[in-house]
């Protein structure tokens, strides 16, 4: 009893804390609060996962941080035109919408910055509604911060990233059926990897609904429908686009992939670890969870399609690090079935928190293809940016 008093006062004040940050937050406007979680989710991932200034201050050919923006911009200036790289070929949403309001060279990579923050807005909102705790759905978008996905747009210019992501955050927690229909016919548009990771997400989804925390929702069989007319439609305008658009088929960019998996492949359990690190505990332990509760089918499926979504993704995609954050239904539906539990919530919810704190301050690296890419805190970048005030060559 003696050696667990320590641990049980640490636990009593980490919750008293936690009770008075709620609070604060509980006293808030909406759109105040919102916006404080965007913020703090960006500050914190900015601070100790930092984007190499240096490099991004100018353009920079052959470099991470430039390389897909050089693209998007070109993109944003003629979406009608196939871009140069193949893997943009049917990313068509983003470079439309950069073109249609007028957003023309370095004003065009607003637009990935803005998929990041409505990622991070939407699943903040999302996730209260859910759990009835606004700063669990806070902590939620600062553990989303920490992911590869959140990264790779912090890092890199010119990822649109977040859209697709909020469409999978929409698809798994949002009540509404229109919502639904709205993320499947337009996601698809910003990333293909949409389509692959919205099976998972639509499982997650129906986890919420059995269990209670996802009220008035559709029936599994209308909401199958709804997507698979969404999914129809897209590949239907697809086939109709690809008579008339030039450039190399998509299988033959599928095909130069898989030539070049053999490469890559060793990198995988690197490259997902570092997409998640310990938001992988939380993805590991819904399937553990159902299966000890004893669901094992439920946990057999939904382990599957962990699986099966984190191989196709492999095949279609190098950028390993960053393509992981996918499984962030996975994540999200985790904290909110353990923290809304009567008896361990409360020290769920404080797990969470120790989560996003140990994600900010283990190391990091983007895993694509054989290329190891380390990040660094912001003393360290800002020194370098003090060191490096010339052009930047790579």
């Amino acid at each position: 009893m003696n050696e667990a008093q320590p641990f049980s006062k640490l636990a009593s004040h980490g919750e008293m804390i936690y009770l008075a940050l709620r609070r604060r937050l509980e006293a808030m406007s909406p759109w105040k609060w919102i916006l404080l979680s965007i913020f703090s989710a960006v500050f914190l991932s900015v601070c100790f996962l930092t984007p190499k200034f240096w490099i991004l201050r100018q353009p920079t050919p052959g470099s991470f941080e430039w390389d897909r923006a050089t693209t998007f911009i070109e993109s944003s200036k003629a979406p009608w035109l196939a871009p140069t790289e193949a893997a943009m070929r049917w990313r068509l949403l983003p470079a439309w919408v950069a073109y249609l309001t007028g957003l023309r060279g370095m004003l065009a990579l607003v637009i990935p910055w803005l998929g990041l923050v409505v990622w991070l807005g939407t699943t903040t909102w999302l996730m209260a509604k859910r759990s009835g705790d606004r700063l669990l759905g806070s902590a939620s978008s600062c553990l989303l911060a920490t992911s590869g996905g959140a990264l790779a747009v912090t890092n890199f210019l010119g990822l649109n990233d977040g859209w697709y992501l909020t469409g999978l955050s929409v698809v798994t927690l949002a009540r509404s059926p229109i919502a639904l229909a709205v993320a499947a016919l337009v996601c698809p548009w910003v990333d293909e990897r949409f389509l692959i990771a919205l099976p998972l997400a639509w499982l997650c989804r129906r986890h919420l609904v059995r269990e209670g925390h996802l009220t008035n929702a559709s029936s599994a069989v209308v909401e199958l429908a709804t997507l698979a007319a969404c999914v129809a439609f897209y590949t239907i305008c697809r086939l109709a686009l690809s008579t008339g658009m030039p450039g190399g088929s998509d299988l033959t960019f599928l095909r130069s992939v898989r030539e070049e998996l053999p490469r890559y492949l060793s990198f995988a359990p690197l490259g997902w670890f570092m997409g998640w690190r310990v938001g992988w505990l939380f993805i590991l332990a819904l399937p553990t969870w159902l299966w000890f509760r004893g669901q094992p089918r439920h946990a057999v499926v939904l382990a599957a399609a962990i699986a099966t979504t984190a191989a196709l993704l492999l095949l279609v995609a190098s950028d390993i690090s960053r393509t992981i954050a996918v499984l962030s239904p996975i994540v999200l539906v985790f904290v909110v079935i353990c923290a809304t539990q009567s008896a361990s919530g409360p020290r769920w919810r404080l797990i969470l928190l120790l989560a996003v704190a140990v994600n900010l301050l283990l190391p990091f690296a983007h895993v694509s293809h054989v290329k190891i890419y380390n990040v660094n805190s912001l003393p360290f970048e800002l020194l370098r940016v003090w060191k490096a005030p010339g052009p930047v060559t790579r």
